[in-house]
């Protein structure tokens, strides 16, 4: 899941996450939210749930800028960093 779905109606990701629960039962269904955006209803419906640090996201980043093989350049855009 996105941080962008957090934003759908609750229904919209319980439904998926209640599926996997009721087709996997022994398997815990675990929401890892970004900071500052958790959703209780979602964190209601999964197994566990838990919240992102800042810290490891920013230390989880590419650098600003990847070279592929091939020597094609990727940047990454100035509001990410």
């Amino acid at each position: 899941m996105t941080a962008q779905s957090l934003f759908l109606p609750p229904p919209a990701l319980a439904g998926p996450v209640s599926a996997i629960q009721n087709r996997y039962p022994s398997n815990p269904v675990i929401v890892a939210f970004p900071p500052r955006r958790i959703s209780n209803h979602l964190r209601q419906v999964a197994t566990a749930a838990f919240t992102i640090g800042r810290k490891v996201i920013s230390d989880s980043q590419f650098p600003d800028r990847v070279v592929n093989p091939d020597g094609y350049a990727i940047t990454r855009p100035a509001r990410w960093r």
